[in-house]
């Protein structure tokens, strides 16, 4: 299992859980507000819409990766879309929390109301406000994370990861066996890679001109290089 994989189940099951938390919560908060005053706040009804969302989004994509392997759901130019949306919408479910309390004047403090069902409506909001923006958080630095990996992948050569699944990629691998570029070779001040020298001669110490060899005839057969050989001038 690779790390991402596991920071994409660590994401979708936390996101999952705060999800279904919010759920509840705002559930109640409709509950109680339409009871007390037949009136209800946007957000809870903007949260409940976003839980159940989430809910049926994220679930079927995580069962279906786990029991089948690449699934269309779990290919990556599928998961980014998703998850940014998601994580829009949770930023906007916590930012809406937050404006209408603001406008409506309430929660300001800490919740201590004589009437226990308005105590239990402020908890719960700012139960809402926080676990929103926490699943906001969470879904963004994944989808983050996810878009880097994979542009990494495809640029060492990778054209399919965006069609592959994070748990059967290794995005830091190269396709076909191809070995990643090897800093094992002879290279110059500059950087520049020269050519092996011939056989018994070495490089010249570093600020030297090296010497090149040109037309340089075989030695004659038995003879190996740097033996006291004159070659004849080209």
């Amino acid at each position: 299992m690779t790390f991402l994989n596991t920071l994409r189940l660590l994401t979708f099951g936390t996101s999952l859980g705060f999800s279904v938390i919010i759920l509840g919560l705002c559930a109640n908060i409709l509950s109680l507000t339409l009871n007390l005053n037949n009136r209800y706040f946007v957000f809870s009804a903007f949260g409940l819409a976003i839980g159940i969302l989430t809910v049926l989004f994220l679930l079927p994509m995580l069962v279906i990766d786990l029991t089948r392997k690449g699934p269309m759901t779990s290919w990556i130019v599928v998961e980014l879309p998703v998850l940014s949306v998601l994580w829009v919408l949770w930023l906007a479910v916590a930012a809406d929390a937050v404006s209408d309390v603001v406008a409506s004047d309430l929660f300001s403090g800490s919740c201590d109301y004589l009437n226990s069902k308005v105590n239990t409506v402020c908890n719960s909001y700012k139960a809402i406000e926080a676990f929103g923006f926490l699943t906001w958080l969470i879904l963004m630095a994944y989808t983050i994370v996810l878009l880097v990996f994979a542009c990494i992948s495809q640029s060492r050569g990778n054209k399919a990861v965006w069609t592959s699944s994070v748990r059967d990629t290794d995005f830091l691998a190269y396709p076909n066996g191809k070995a990643a570029p090897s800093m094992n070779q002879y290279t110059g001040g500059s950087g520049a890679a020269m050519p092996m020298p011939p056989q018994g001669h070495a490089y010249p110490p570093n600020g030297q001109q090296m010497p090149v060899y040109q037309n340089t005839p075989t030695p004659p057969q038995g003879m190996p290089y740097g033996g006291q050989v004159t070659y004849p001038q080209a």
